[in-house]
């Protein structure tokens, strides 16, 4: 085989097999078919968790290459579908010989296409360095790896049975496809198999509708040299309603609103989902160019009516070459009324950007006019209370001004003319009565208590605010204490008495009130003791000398009447026996010194002398 029919070979095994899913009706297997995940971005992490939902083995060194037109395709916007994650980006991995690369895309026109194709290559050793060095070099924009390399590059293999097809795909990608076959038609003989499935229902705007799409997963083993592809594709006509049951799944209208059964009629004609998407993709018709009529109604009861022209592009872009015009994204009205516990009615719509006439219900009975704010808000707290703002208008039920007209209609308010957002019915408040109290003085001038009267001197006939005519005066109370005695009796080791005070009259009041601490001292004995024993020990002494004086006195008695106290006589005779006193031994040698000492002293005299001194001797004392 010539090499430039070698250049070719690996996209014709590749184009063909797609050829194989586009073209020819195969039948569908009904087997689960694995959807990987949805990148939310292009960052380096989104885009590897689809390399390991495909891929075993490392996601470790990986070259991603992202075209500068997949950055243009995310800030497009197709009516309301913005586009999101990352919608084209190819990956490269290279480890020693052997070369796997996946490519992503996704198609947003008519339908949406999601495209999945991955593979694995083994180079011959001379050829790898040379690839690697073309990866380097290979720009942006230029992916499609595959269609600048050839057979002669890649090592020789040799399949020869299904078996074998199915064991090496299995060895390379998570994904089991059974029911391997040849396929003799392709430009090169390679086992395919694959497994596919319909689209289940989806749930938009509260409605479920077929979105008439397929999900499919294949593999191609080549036969003679080491080229391995997983093919996933996932293809529906009205694919967008995906994005649109995700991004809107809580929505039961095609409009921002939480009043409940909201419909949509242009021309008369109900809008429905599936043409509401198309609507999304292609614009409407030739036919709904133009003006068009534009109801919003709830049930029956239509609530707004305009004319939008779909013959302006609203939103319009292009993808590849073919302008998309008169899209109208229904998604940016917003519409909101009063609720249940709402005392006035009103309506605010934004997004319609054309003349329009709307409904309010009227719920008071005494109303007659309603408050326009001609520019946009979020809340009806932002009309003012008099309805004197800026770019507000009171307009007169019926009546006109400044191109508005109001009228009342089977108890609702139908106004027309309005350009901008809010319509509140409304009561004028008449002019609010302010009273003028003027009181007399109290009966109890002095307490500032007791009566008065207070008259209103512009007669509003509302007491609210009125001062007060009646207070109370105070009661005069003295205390009348009653106390109980001291305790304790005797004063403590603290030192304090306490006792407790009573008003018997219960004035609550503690004026006058005595005192019912008391401090007091304890009764010290110690020095009256120490009194009475020094009283004791003095009265002790004087007692004993006492009892001796008497004893003393008879012996100098017995003494005076022997001359000769020293000369030893055995026995002598007492002048009275009475007196015969017993003295001890060493009392009587004190004494008779003594006695000597005053005979020294004296002159000797004879016995009768001595005599009778010794009778006036009872007079003696001791000194």
């Amino acid at each position: 085989m010539k090499r430039g029919l070698n250049n070719y070979i690996i996209p014709a095994i590749v184009v063909g097999f797609l050829f194989l899913f586009f073209i020819i009706n195969i039948p569908l297997t009904g087997k689960v078919v694995e959807e990987p995940p949805t990148p939310s971005d292009c960052s380096e992490e989104s885009i590897k968790e689809i390399w390991e939902f495909v891929f075993k083995g490392s996601s470790d060194n990986l070259i991603i290459k992202i075209p500068s037109r997949a950055y243009e395709i995310l800030n497009q916007t197709n009516g309301i579908f913005q586009i999101t994650g990352c919608p084209e980006y190819e990956i490269y991995q290279v480890t020693g010989t052997k070369v796997r690369t996946l490519r992503r895309s996704e198609i947003f026109f008519p339908g949406n296409n999601e495209f999945i194709t991955a593979s694995e290559s083994n180079f011959k050793q001379e050829k790898i360095e040379n690839f690697t060095l073309f990866l380097e070099n290979l720009p942006e924009d230029a992916l499609y790896y595959f269609l600048y390399i050839n057979e002669e590059d890649l090592f020789p293999r040799n399949i020869t049975t299904p078996e074998q097809a199915k064991s090496n795909f299995e060895s390379i990608f998570k994904n089991n496809l059974s029911n391997w076959e040849l396929d003799q038609e392709l430009q090169r003989a390679a086992y395919y198999a694959y497994e596919n499935k319909t689209m289940g229902n989806l749930t938009v705007f509260g409605q479920s509708i077929n979105p008439n799409g397929d999900l499919t997963s294949g593999g191609v083993v080549v036969k003679d040299f080491s080229l391995t592809n997983y093919i996933y594709l996932a293809s529906a006509d009205l694919g967008q309603a995906k994005f649109v049951s995700k991004e809107f799944e809580n929505w039961t209208s095609f409009i921002n609103t939480t009043i409940k059964n909201i419909k949509i009629k242009i021309n008369d004609s109900e809008l429905i989902v599936t043409d509401f998407l198309w609507s999304q993709m292609l614009g409407p018709d030739g036919g709904s160019l133009g003006f068009q009529k534009v109801e919003i109604l709830q049930g029956n009861k239509q609530i707004v009516q305009t004319e939008i022209n779909f013959s302006q592009s609203m939103g319009a872009i292009e993808i590849f070459d073919i302008g998309l015009v008169g899209i109208f994204d229904y998604t940016k009205i917003v519409l909101r009324k009063q609720i249940k516990t709402d005392e006035l009615g009103y309506i605010i719509i934004n997004g319609i950007n054309e003349s329009k006439n709307v409904t309010i219900d009227k719920l008071n009975p005494e109303s007659d006019s309603v408050c326009i704010k001609n520019a946009e808000i979020n809340s009806i707290s932002e009309i003012s209370e008099d309805c004197d703002a800026s770019d507000e208008y009171l307009l007169d039920c019926p009546g006109t001004l400044e191109g508005f007209t109001c009228e009342i209609i089977n108890n609702t308010f139908f106004v027309m003319g309005l350009e901008h957002s809010a319509v509140l019915e409304f009561i004028e408040q008449e002019e609010a009565c302010i009273p003028n109290w003027n009181c007399d003085l109290w009966t109890d001038m002095e307490n500032v208590c007791g009566y008065r009267t207070c008259e209103d001197s512009n007669n509003c006939g509302d007491v609210t605010g009125m001062p007060e005519k009646y207070k109370e005066c105070p009661v005069i109370c003295i205390p009348n204490w009653e106390c109980d005695n001291w305790e304790p009796e005797k004063c403590p080791k603290e030192e304090e008495k306490i006792r407790i005070c009573e008003d018997s009259n219960n004035c609550n009041s503690e004026a006058n009130k005595p005192d019912t601490f008391q401090s007091c001292e304890r009764e010290n004995k110690f020095w009256l003791w120490l009194l009475l024993g020094v009283l004791a020990l003095l009265l002790g002494l004087i007692l004993m000398l006492s009892l001796k004086s008497p004893r003393r006195h008879r012996k100098i008695q017995e003494d005076t009447h022997n001359p000769h106290p020293d000369d030893e006589q055995e026995e002598h005779e007492l002048p009275d026996e009475t007196q015969q006193t017993y003295v001890p031994e060493h009392k009587n040698e004190d004494f008779q010194e003594f006695k000597e000492n005053k005979r020294l002293q004296q002159p000797p005299q004879d016995y009768e002398d001595i005599k009778d001194d010794s009778s006036s001797s009872s007079d003696f004392k001791f000194p």
